[in-house]
């Protein structure tokens, strides 16, 4: 069970099929990362879900944003037909259409135009598994978020008038 740093269960609804940890490395592969132990773990078992409680603080920014869902980490198919970009797909077409920071993947966002992203630009040698994770705005402008995932997880909260 994973928890936030309240003791809360952080649940996951909406997701895709579980991943295999080869899909993992794949991914990791092609973006020559280690993702953190943590994502890797949810990703696998909770693949393209949303997490409730999913609000978080962001210290250089106007407060609360939301952690909308995980982006799958492999392309595929919703259950009405349409088809979803994987991490890569979607990482490659943020490449594409804006500059963009190298060494940074998105994995999420809030829901509009926030994307919550790894930073891996500054990962010590010893731990090349503990990217920082950031915002970055449509614009570009960059927030920091938190020094791990794992911190990231154990932040989420509801929102005070969210009733799930």
């Amino acid at each position: 069970m994973i928890t936030n740093s309240r003791g809360e269960e952080i649940r996951w609804v909406k997701c895709n099929e579980p991943v295999s940890r080869e899909i993992v490395q794949n991914v990791e592969e092609h973006f020559d990362v280690k993702f953190p132990e943590l994502y890797v773990e949810i990703v696998q078992h909770y693949n393209g879900g949303v997490p409730r409680p999913n609000d978080f603080q962001v210290p250089t920014f106007y407060g609360t944003t939301t952690f909308s869902y995980l982006t799958p980490i492999n392309d595929g198919v919703w259950p009405n037909g349409r088809e979803y970009q994987g991490m890569i797909r979607s990482n490659d077409e943020l490449r594409r259409f804006r500059p963009w920071p190298k060494n940074v993947f998105m994995f999420s966002d809030d829901g509009g135009e926030l994307l919550i992203c790894f930073d891996y630009r500054n990962v010590p040698p010893d731990k090349p598994d503990e990217p920082q994770i950031i915002l970055i705005e449509s614009n570009g402008t960059e927030h920091f978020v938190c020094n791990t995932f794992a911190e990231l997880i154990a932040s989420l909260h509801d929102a005070p008038d969210e009733v799930d």
